[in-house]
């Protein structure tokens, strides 16, 4: 595609700022909103922070009640 081979940028991104110009004009060159990243969570805390996502905590691994401590 000669369009991204003169910008310098990836062809899909050629196709997603052509499609939403046509579907919304002007309006639809913005960014559009991005999805969290998996390290932090929706409080803006940092990947390092102790606090826990209420999902993740429903999702973190934990120790069987019959496991045994491993010794012996």
């Amino acid at each position: 595609m000669e369009v991204s081979r003169r910008l310098r940028i990836a062809p899909d991104t050629v196709r997603t700022r052509r499609r939403r110009f046509i579907e919304h004009g002007l309006d639809g060159l913005g960014d559009e909103p991005r999805p969290v990243s998996l390290g932090r969570s929706l409080s803006g805390g940092s990947p390092s922070s102790p606090r826990r996502s209420p999902s993740a905590q429903s999702t973190a691994p934990s120790k069987p009640s019959n496991a045994t401590s491993g010794h012996g």
